[in-house]
Protein backbone atom coordinates (compact mmCIF):
# COMPACT_ATOMS: atom_id res chain seq x y z
CA UNK A 1 0.00 0.00 0.00
CA UNK A 2 1.56 3.24 -1.11
CA UNK A 3 1.24 6.42 0.86
CA UNK A 4 1.15 9.83 -0.70
CA UNK A 5 2.57 12.62 1.36
CA UNK A 6 1.28 16.15 0.80
CA UNK A 7 3.76 18.86 1.49
CA UNK A 8 2.56 21.66 3.77
CA UNK A 9 3.42 24.22 1.07
CA UNK A 10 0.94 22.59 -1.36
CA UNK A 11 -1.90 22.81 1.18
CA UNK A 12 -1.07 26.43 1.93
CA UNK A 13 -1.14 27.29 -1.79
CA UNK A 14 -4.78 26.19 -2.07
CA UNK A 15 -5.98 28.38 0.81
CA UNK A 16 -5.68 31.76 -1.02
CA UNK A 17 -7.51 30.30 -4.03
CA UNK A 18 -10.34 29.05 -1.80
CA UNK A 19 -10.54 32.43 -0.06
CA UNK A 20 -10.63 34.25 -3.39
CA UNK A 21 -13.44 31.96 -4.60
CA UNK A 22 -15.41 32.59 -1.39
CA UNK A 23 -15.02 36.37 -1.77
CA UNK A 24 -16.21 36.26 -5.39
CA UNK A 25 -19.26 34.17 -4.43
CA UNK A 26 -20.15 36.51 -1.55
CA UNK A 27 -19.79 39.54 -3.81
CA UNK A 28 -22.09 37.91 -6.39
CA UNK A 29 -24.72 37.22 -3.73
CA UNK A 30 -24.47 40.76 -2.36
CA UNK A 31 -24.90 42.28 -5.82
CA UNK A 32 -28.22 40.45 -6.19
CA UNK A 33 -29.56 42.48 -3.25
CA UNK A 34 -32.95 42.30 -1.62
CA UNK A 35 -35.95 41.94 -3.92
CA UNK A 36 -39.19 43.51 -2.74
CA UNK A 37 -42.13 41.34 -3.79
CA UNK A 38 -44.10 42.87 -6.67
CA UNK A 39 -47.80 43.67 -6.21
CA UNK A 40 -50.29 41.58 -8.18
CA UNK A 41 -53.90 42.68 -8.53
CA UNK A 42 -56.93 41.66 -10.56
CA UNK A 43 -58.11 44.74 -12.43
CA UNK A 44 -61.37 43.14 -13.53
CA UNK A 45 -63.27 40.35 -15.22
CA UNK A 46 -65.41 40.75 -18.31
CA UNK A 47 -67.32 38.57 -20.72
CA UNK A 48 -65.21 38.32 -23.88
CA UNK A 49 -67.00 36.20 -26.48
CA UNK A 50 -69.02 33.10 -27.37
CA UNK A 51 -67.29 30.52 -29.52
CA UNK A 52 -69.32 27.43 -30.36
CA UNK A 53 -70.59 26.02 -27.09
CA UNK A 54 -68.01 27.87 -24.97
CA UNK A 55 -68.05 31.30 -23.34
CA UNK A 56 -64.76 33.15 -22.82
CA UNK A 57 -64.06 35.59 -20.02
CA UNK A 58 -61.12 37.99 -19.89
CA UNK A 59 -59.31 38.33 -16.56
CA UNK A 60 -57.18 41.48 -16.48
CA UNK A 61 -54.22 41.39 -14.09
CA UNK A 62 -51.74 44.18 -13.28
CA UNK A 63 -48.31 43.58 -11.79
CA UNK A 64 -46.24 46.38 -10.22
CA UNK A 65 -42.48 46.04 -9.73
CA UNK A 66 -41.08 48.36 -7.02
CA UNK A 67 -37.52 47.13 -7.67
CA UNK A 68 -34.84 48.87 -9.70
CA UNK A 69 -34.32 45.81 -11.88
CA UNK A 70 -36.36 43.82 -14.37
CA UNK A 71 -38.09 40.72 -12.97
CA UNK A 72 -39.38 37.66 -14.84
CA UNK A 73 -43.02 36.60 -14.49
CA UNK A 74 -42.62 32.86 -14.90
CA UNK A 75 -46.23 31.82 -14.24
CA UNK A 76 -49.59 33.39 -13.68
CA UNK A 77 -52.46 31.01 -12.91
CA UNK A 78 -56.02 31.83 -11.90
CA UNK A 79 -59.29 30.11 -11.12
CA UNK A 80 -62.56 31.78 -12.08
CA UNK A 81 -65.72 31.12 -10.09
CA UNK A 82 -69.15 32.39 -11.11
CA UNK A 83 -71.98 32.36 -8.57
CA UNK A 84 -69.65 30.46 -6.17
CA UNK A 85 -69.02 27.66 -8.69
CA UNK A 86 -65.52 27.10 -10.07
CA UNK A 87 -66.01 27.18 -13.81
CA UNK A 88 -62.59 27.71 -15.39
CA UNK A 89 -58.84 27.90 -14.95
CA UNK A 90 -56.63 30.30 -16.86
CA UNK A 91 -52.88 30.68 -17.24
CA UNK A 92 -50.38 33.08 -18.74
CA UNK A 93 -49.61 31.90 -22.28
CA UNK A 94 -45.92 32.88 -22.20
CA UNK A 95 -43.45 34.31 -19.65
CA UNK A 96 -43.64 38.07 -19.19
CA UNK A 97 -40.97 40.63 -18.35
CA UNK A 98 -41.84 43.01 -15.50
CA UNK A 99 -39.98 46.31 -16.09
CA UNK A 100 -37.85 47.89 -13.38
CA UNK A 101 -39.91 50.31 -11.25
CA UNK A 102 -42.83 49.76 -13.58
CA UNK A 103 -46.05 47.94 -14.37
CA UNK A 104 -47.06 45.15 -16.69
CA UNK A 105 -50.58 44.12 -17.65
CA UNK A 106 -51.67 40.63 -18.59
CA UNK A 107 -55.01 39.31 -19.78
CA UNK A 108 -55.87 35.70 -19.09
CA UNK A 109 -58.57 33.97 -21.11
CA UNK A 110 -60.88 31.64 -19.18
CA UNK A 111 -62.95 29.19 -21.24
CA UNK A 112 -66.25 28.22 -19.64
CA UNK A 113 -68.32 25.37 -21.04
CA UNK A 114 -71.93 26.19 -21.89
CA UNK A 115 -73.37 23.79 -19.30
CA UNK A 116 -71.58 25.76 -16.57
CA UNK A 117 -72.76 29.08 -18.08
CA UNK A 118 -76.36 27.86 -17.95
CA UNK A 119 -76.01 26.65 -14.33
CA UNK A 120 -74.56 29.96 -13.13
CA UNK A 121 -77.12 31.98 -15.14
CA UNK A 122 -79.91 30.11 -13.34
CA UNK A 123 -78.21 30.88 -9.98
CA UNK A 124 -77.88 34.56 -10.95
CA UNK A 125 -81.64 34.85 -11.31
CA UNK A 126 -81.91 34.55 -7.55
CA UNK A 127 -84.63 36.52 -5.76
CA UNK A 128 -83.53 40.05 -4.94
CA UNK A 129 -80.75 40.13 -7.53
CA UNK A 130 -80.04 43.63 -8.82
CA UNK A 131 -80.02 43.77 -12.63
CA UNK A 132 -77.21 45.40 -14.61
CA UNK A 133 -77.90 48.66 -16.48
CA UNK A 134 -78.80 46.52 -19.52
CA UNK A 135 -81.44 44.67 -17.48
CA UNK A 136 -79.52 41.39 -17.28
CA UNK A 137 -78.89 39.69 -13.96
CA UNK A 138 -75.43 40.47 -12.58
CA UNK A 139 -73.13 37.47 -12.19
CA UNK A 140 -71.04 37.34 -9.03
CA UNK A 141 -67.46 36.31 -9.75
CA UNK A 142 -64.34 35.56 -7.80
CA UNK A 143 -60.83 35.12 -9.13
CA UNK A 144 -58.01 33.62 -7.12
CA UNK A 145 -54.57 32.52 -8.14
CA UNK A 146 -50.87 33.13 -7.91
CA UNK A 147 -48.07 34.63 -9.93
CA UNK A 148 -44.54 33.27 -9.79
CA UNK A 149 -42.17 36.20 -10.22
CA UNK A 150 -38.42 35.56 -10.10
CA UNK A 151 -39.06 32.50 -7.95
CA UNK A 152 -41.49 34.24 -5.51
CA UNK A 153 -45.07 32.91 -5.29
CA UNK A 154 -47.47 35.86 -5.01
CA UNK A 155 -51.15 35.03 -4.34
CA UNK A 156 -53.98 37.30 -5.48
CA UNK A 157 -57.78 37.35 -5.29
CA UNK A 158 -60.73 39.56 -6.15
CA UNK A 159 -64.54 39.31 -6.13
CA UNK A 160 -67.17 41.42 -7.76
CA UNK A 161 -70.08 41.39 -10.16
CA UNK A 162 -69.88 41.16 -13.93
CA UNK A 163 -71.66 44.08 -15.47
CA UNK A 164 -70.82 46.49 -12.66
CA UNK A 165 -68.58 49.47 -13.45
CA UNK A 166 -65.71 48.06 -11.38
CA UNK A 167 -65.74 44.68 -13.12
CA UNK A 168 -64.48 45.72 -16.56
CA UNK A 169 -60.81 45.23 -17.36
Amino acid sequence: MARVAVAPAAVGARTPLAMLLAIVLLAACASMGHVTPPAVSVVGVAFDRLDGSDAYFAIAVRLHNPNARVLAVDRLDATLALEDEEVARAALAAPLSLPASGDADATLSARVRMDAVLRVAAKAMRPGAVPTPRGWPALRYSVSGAAVVSGMRLPFARSGELGSASASP
